[in-house]
């Protein structure tokens, strides 16, 4: 009697995991349709308003997700600078995540560590970064031996920005 109990406790076990997994499936399957769905309206979107349509979708709907927060409102302010490209943006996301919240100020990332995080060639990345620096969105400091650079607290958007 006590070894049919065992079994039928184990099979209840056994029977129980697999409803378990089955439902971690499901949700999966869930989260998948929803990404799949939400992809589709995008690429509607993209089909009925055209890619200038699209990315001033995506640049409104951003500014409106992140508004509060105060590295996700400097990137919406650095992204809608039509002048800078992909390698000023990458640089200007790396320094972006440089946000120290506890002290509320941008640290400062030296020039190796950043070419080698942003994976861009030195005498290239100096070009990017002049063009930031010149437009005001990034501000540079040596100490002798290192440029080191962040994020211009002046280019701060206000709160009602």
């Amino acid at each position: 009697m006590i070894k049919i109990e065992q079994k039928l406790i184990a099979t209840l076990k056994n029977i129980i995991s697999k409803i378990e997994n089955i439902e971690e499936l499901e949700s999966e399957e869930i989260k998948i349709l929803k990404d799949l769905s939400k992809n589709n309206e995008h690429k509607e979107y993209l089909i009925s308003h055209g890619i200038e349509g699209f990315e001033k979708f995506i640049t409104e709907n951003l500014e409106k997700t992140i508004k509060s927060d105060t590295t996700g409102r400097l990137y919406a302010f650095f992204i809608k600078d039509k002048s800078l490209g992909h390698p000023h943006h990458k640089i200007l996301s790396f320094l972006l995540e440089q946000y120290d919240y506890e002290k509320n100020v941008f640290e400062s990332i030296h020039f190796s560590k950043l070419v080698k995080e942003c994976k861009i060639g030195k005498n290239k990345a100096k070009e990017y970064l002049d063009v930031l620096v010149e437009k005001g969105y990034v501000q540079s400091h040596d100490d002798g031996y290192r440029v080191w650079y962040s994020i211009a607290e002046k280019h701060l958007p206000e709160e009602n920005d």
